[in-house]
C-alpha cells in the first residue's frame, strides 16, 4: 500500500503544501522518501495489528497522508525557527522523534 509512486507523490505534496504555507521556498525531497521508507517498512507489523480491529476502526493510506500532514506541519515550524528556506531532512526527522509514535504509519 505504501510503496506506490502515488503514494510518494502524495507525500510529496504534503510536504511541498506544509513548507509553502509556513513560507518556505524549497523542500528536500529525500524527506518524502524516508517517510514512505518509514511507512513501508512498519507496513506488514501494522496492517496485521488493523486486521484484528473492528472494520471501521482500521486505519490506511488517507490516516497515513493525514499523519504525514501532521509532522510537514510541525517539521515546517522547526525550519522557521532555525531560520531554514527549506523544509529538509533533518527538520522531518526532528518532527518524528518529537511526535513519535502518535504518527501512524511511521513508527511501530
Amino acid at each position: 500500500m505504501f510503496e506506490t509512486e502515488e503514494f510518494k507523490e502524495e507525500l510529496e505534496r504534503v510536504l511541498i503544501s506544509a513548507a509553502r504555507r509556513r513560507g518556505l521556498s524549497h523542500y528536500a525531497p529525500y524527506a518524502a522518501l524516508f517517510l514512505q521508507r518509514l511507512a513501508t517498512q512498519n507496513e506488514t507489523i501494522l496492517l496485521e495489528a488493523e486486521e484484528r480491529k473492528a472494520v471501521w476502526q482500521r486505519r490506511g493510506q488517507s490516516d497515513a497522508l493525514n499523519s504525514a500532514r501532521e509532522l510537514a506541519k510541525f517539521a515546517a515550524t522547526l525550519a522557521v525557527r532555525e531560520r531554514h528556506d527549506t523544509l529538509t531532512f533533518e527538520d522531518v526527522r526532528a518532527a518524528l522523534e518529537a511526535k513519535y509514535c502518535q504518527v501512524w504509519p511511521f513508527c511501530r
